[in-house]
């Protein structure tokens, strides 16, 4: 995130190639794949067939292929996709523990002056729990 203000235009192509995780570590052999092939099939057409015939079945075939384009709703599957993802991120959120719940029923159920000192070790407890987990997750929490 330290390079993100100083890149420039260039310089985001970088930024994709430094971060850890992200969608172009993840689907840039799919991409690469679907750019070869498409360029393959875009040079082999406008190169490779001579011929008028040749060239007006590969359209015709094309088109006969777009028929099935509304099969499959692609639309649909993507909100699918999407509910999906952003469902598995909130559960994780949820997951979360805060520490103000803990606190707020620690103040609750042991009052008073005397219990100061126990309220407070539990709550540290609880705190160095939360780092440790945090720790297993984050890298920038392992470096602090």
């Amino acid at each position: 995130i330290q390079h993100v203000h100083t890149a420039g235009r260039l310089g985001t192509l970088r930024l994709l190639t430094i971060w850890k995780g992200g969608v172009v570590k993840g689907i840039w052999r799919d991409l690469l794949l679907y750019l070869i092939l498409y360029a393959g099939i875009s040079i082999t057409y406008r190169l490779g067939f001579r011929d008028e015939g040749i060239k007006s079945g590969f359209e015709r075939f094309c088109v006969f292929m777009d028929k099935f384009d509304e099969y499959i709703p692609l639309g649909f599957i993507l909100g699918f996709y999407v509910t999906q993802v952003v469902n598995r991120w909130w559960t994780q959120v949820m997951t979360i523990p805060w520490l103000d719940t803990l606190c707020m029923n620690l103040a609750s159920y042991m009052p008073g002056v005397r219990m100061k000192n126990t309220r407070r070790l539990i709550t540290r407890w609880a705190m160095l729990a939360n780092i440790l987990t945090l720790r297993r997750v984050s890298t920038s929490v392992v470096k602090r």
